[in-house]
């Protein structure tokens, strides 16, 4: 019984690590792509006004557990 519980706290540090990882990456190609844009952008203030419009428009999509 003891076991079984250890076995499954620890699935469950794993699949959080790698959920918490998954994020993690996710987060940094979206703020990657961000940064590429603003550096194309410079001072063109039109394109810093439609970036800006561009990110307003963004919704939260939780990721897929698997």
């Amino acid at each position: 019984m003891l076991s079984n519980n250890l076995n499954r706290a620890m699935n469950d540090e794993i699949n959080f690590q790698m959920f918490s990882e998954n994020i993690y990456l996710a987060m940094q190609a979206y703020f990657s792509s961000i940064i590429k844009k603003l550096e194309r952008i410079k001072d063109n203030s039109s394109g810093i006004f439609m970036l800006d419009s561009e990110l307003s428009k963004r919704t939260f999509t939780p990721p897929i557990n698997r």
